[in-house]
């Protein structure tokens, strides 16, 4: 925003625009966008003299509540943790206390909850069937989930991370781009191809190479005596 290049501050405009207000000092070429809540509160009008420090004082109040409505915005999206909101705050270029206060205030509300953000990421993975628990705890790490919280969602899941249920999960994935391995003619080169999509998704080395002798097994017209599809 504008810095008042005077100790006296007087409002020259106001006008109303797009849910917000531009208001013009005096001697000043730039239109300030100032939130409706502030331009209310204040009850500023053409023709009003403020101090310098109001005028700070009616800017850093500005500055927080344009904080917190981006903050909402981010939230209509979709559910986020603490520290992803406070990345993208940040790269809005909103400072550290405005931040501070916007998580502040939506926290008690219940938007802001770490524990039901990582229980919510989980039981989506798990019903989509589509990312392993390894996947599942890096990506929550990454957007800064706490490593206790993101063990207690796994927990709650666990039935659905037993060997034979993860297995069973890595091998209907696989199947599902059956087409794309049978384009590979080269053998090894499909095995590979299997095991880089599998690896990219979390799972581990072991149900990897379960996944190709599984569907080694399943190929039609499989003969055991001769050379398999996917050598080892």
């Amino acid at each position: 925003m504008t810095t008042p290049t005077e100790y006296g501050i007087v409002i020259e405009e106001v006008k109303a625009y797009r849910r917000r207000f531009r208001v013009k000092l005096r001697g000043e070429a730039e239109l300030l966008s100032l939130p409706q809540e502030t331009v209310l509160m204040w009850r500023l009008h053409a023709g009003q003299a403020m101090s310098r420090q109001e005028w700070w004082k009616l800017l850093r109040e500005a500055e927080d509540l344009d904080c917190y409505e981006k903050l909402l915005t981010l939230l209509d999206q979709r559910f986020h943790a603490e520290a992803e909101l406070r990345r993208k705050l940040y790269q809005r270029k909103f400072p550290r206390p405005a931040i501070d206060k916007a998580i502040a205030r939506a926290t008690p509300m219940g938007l802001i909850d770490d524990a039901r953000f990582a229980r919510i990421y989980v039981e989506e993975k798990v019903r989509g069937g589509k990312t392993s628990e390894r996947r599942m705890m890096a990506d929550l790490r990454r957007r800064g989930v706490d490593s206790t919280l993101i063990a207690a969602a796994i927990d709650e899941q666990s039935q659905a991370f037993a060997p034979d249920a993860v297995l069973e999960q890595a091998l209907r994935l696989a199947k599902q781009r059956q087409r794309t391995w049978d384009r590979e003619e080269d053998p090894q080169k499909r095995k590979q191809k299997i095991l880089r999509f599998l690896a990219a998704r979390g799972y581990a080395h072991g149900i990897c190479y379960q996944v190709i002798d599984a569907m080694r097994d399943d190929a039609p017209g499989a003969d055991k005596r001769r050379q398999p599809p996917f050598p080892g």
